[in-house]
């Protein structure tokens, strides 16, 4: 039987989704689903250049600065789901945090 600590995480619309979950397919808990969530993310990159004052004065422009900014460009990993950041429980729900 589930313990209170996870059935307040897995309480949806009044109904005890882990005590559903532990009716169902019993204590058996199984590793055989688990998979390594760890990754690697390149998250927020910026680049910038500034122009020299020569170029930037023949625009009649004090000071120019060129900027390319990008984010989540790449994850680095070998899980299977859509986002390794995001976590859930045996069942996918989000817990509450």
């Amino acid at each position: 039987m589930p313990t209170a600590y996870f059935s307040t995480f897995l309480e949806y619309k009044g109904i005890d989704l882990l005590a559903n979950f532990y009716a169902s397919y019993g204590n058996d808990l199984s590793s055989f689903y688990m998979e390594n969530g760890s990754f690697l993310r390149m998250e927020n990159l910026q680049l910038g250049y500034a122009l020299p004052q020569q170029l930037s004065g023949k625009l009649r422009l004090s000071k120019l600065r060129l900027y390319v900014a990008g984010q989540n460009l790449w994850t680095l990993t070998s899980f299977m789901g859509i986002d390794p950041e995001v976590g859930g429980d045996i069942l996918g729900f989000a817990k509450k945090k």
